[in-house]
């Protein structure tokens, strides 16, 4: 009998392993079978595609919200006119109405009828408010109809008046002031945050009259004119300092906000009747221009959010936010709101809220 070949000799060292295999496989499964040597010349099957266990596909991990995403438009009925929204720190809205201000409390975020109650009682009338916010314990709000800066204390709803006259509409805060515009005249005033009864507005002349005012990441007040121009407030020794920047080729400005990286950002139309979203640099110059001209869209105040500028419809008839990309200036998207926007303010959690000024609802884009 010829002697085994090497094949021969691996396969007869296997005879009896696979044999009792065959009997305990239930148990304890095949021993693995060695490799063959490379040096055989038959090819050696691969059993990875076949034999190897596939895993079970892990849960997917909840999707982190980016500030792309599109959002979901909920509807808050109010009264007459909504003109602008505040939020406090303890979970609560203030929104001016055309001659009240009301307070919506609850789940804000998933509500679309949160609570609301009138802060106006027999001692506290409004006449005409507009611009409002807060500021530690405290709600601001400008009163055109009474030519007056009030303060109102969260939970007693004490009230104390500060004179200005004219028309006191837009209102913004740094850490120590409230800031404000004149609606009726190129005024500006501050009040101190802390503010008590008998002080009076400190306030100063602009070139032009105010369409919006901010204050910026670093503690800087800006106004924005009607012309476009840019102006630089700052307050020192008990007096308002203005720094005006003049835009080039503009006529009209709109809005005025600032991106997550500080920087600031202006709507606008051009004095040839085109219109804009720009970047500005620290000295105010432009350093992006983009073009928005849409048929019949007039872009008013706004807010940005992640990459994109969303800005009202500031058209007579206008009754849409815009997506607008920073980068390109196109216009991504279009959300129906049923009415004209006074307003875009984004909340801490990064929502989006406008009262609707012809339909007496607020629309907040939900994200």
């Amino acid at each position: 009998m010829r002697a085994p070949t090497p094949p021969d000799a691996v396969r007869s060292r296997h005879v009896l392993p696979l044999a009792l295999c065959a009997g305990v496989i239930a148990l304890a499964g095949c021993p693995k079978m060695p490799r063959i040597s490379p040096d055989d010349p038959r090819p050696t099957p691969s059993a990875s595609a076949t034999l190897k266990p596939t895993p079970s596909p892990s849960p997917s991990p909840e999707a982190t919200p980016t500030p792309n995403e599109e959002p979901t438009l909920r509807t808050v009925a109010l009264g007459s006119q909504p003109q602008a929204i505040a939020f406090a720190s303890i979970g609560t809205a203030y929104v001016t109405l055309a001659a009240d201000i009301v307070s919506l409390t609850g789940e804000l975020g998933d509500k679309t009828a949160p609570a609301t109650a009138s802060l106006t009682h027999e001692s506290f009338t409004v006449g005409a408010p507009a611009g409002i916010l807060t500021f530690g314990d405290t709600t601001w709000f400008a009163d055109p109809g009474r030519g007056e800066i009030r303060r109102i204390m969260h939970g007693t709803h004490s009230v104390i008046d500060f004179a200005f006259g004219g028309s006191p509409a837009r209102l913004a805060k740094d850490r120590d002031n409230v800031w404000f515009t004149d609606s009726s005249a190129p005024r500006v005033g501050m009040l101190p945050g802390n503010a008590i009864s008998g002080i009076r507005p400190v306030s100063a002349n602009l070139p032009v009259t105010a369409s919006d005012i901010l204050v910026d990441r670093v503690g800087l007040a800006w106004a924005l004119g009607s012309d476009g121009s840019l102006m630089k407030l700052s307050f020192q020794a008990d007096e308002i300092t203005v720094t005006p920047l003049a835009m080039k080729a503009l006529k009209e400005g709109k809005g005025l906000a600032q991106d997550d990286a500080g920087n600031l950002w202006i709507t606008a139309i051009s004095t040839e009747d085109h219109k804009q979203l720009m970047k500005l640099s620290a000295n105010g110059t432009s350093t992006e221009d983009l073009n928005l001209d849409a048929p019949g869209f007039v872009p008013g105040r706004f807010a940005i959010r992640g990459n994109f500028a969303w800005i009202a419809d500031a058209a007579p008839t206008g009754t849409t936010i815009k997506k607008v990309s920073l980068t390109t200036g196109e216009i991504a998207a279009s959300y129906e709101l049923g009415g004209r926007a006074a307003e875009v303010v984004k909340d801490d959690g990064g929502d989006l809220w406008l009262p609707i000024v012809t339909h007496n609802i607020v629309v907040k884009l939900d994200f």
